[in-house]
């Protein structure tokens, strides 16, 4: 997910300030490998070019999955693929809020750089 789908996900609230402050910290890392081992410059920096994932995300996910309801198309019988029952889940984004207040289980990585 990128940062700026993240961002959204969080109507009308901003991200904690030591999560900010990671967030920043591992970007200016990934931009300065960039620049001095590869010798690339990113020229697209933008929230949609910061891709952001939770380093726990098993924990994270099983959290997302307790706390929503779990919604289901109607039940269907078809003998030719079961005999039993067959349910069907909808699908739905799983985004996580689960952020620790120091923002240390977030991972930051780079993308569309180019060369």
């Amino acid at each position: 997910m990128d940062l700026a789908a993240y961002r959204n996900s969080f109507p009308g609230t901003k991200l904690p300030l030591p999560a900010v402050k990671r967030l920043t910290k591992q970007t200016l890392l990934a931009l300065e490998y960039l620049h001095s081992e590869c010798k690339i410059i990113h020229s697209d920096l933008k929230p949609g070019n910061l891709l952001i994932s939770i380093d726990d995300v098993e924990e994270a996910l099983v959290a997302d999955a307790a706390q929503e309801q779990t919604d289901l198309y109607p039940t269907r019988h078809d003998q030719t693929i079961s005999d039993q029952p067959i349910v069907t889940v909808k699908s739905r984004p799983l985004i996580s809020k689960d952020l620790k207040d120091d923002g240390s289980n977030i991972v930051v990585k780079l993308a569309d750089f180019g060369h």
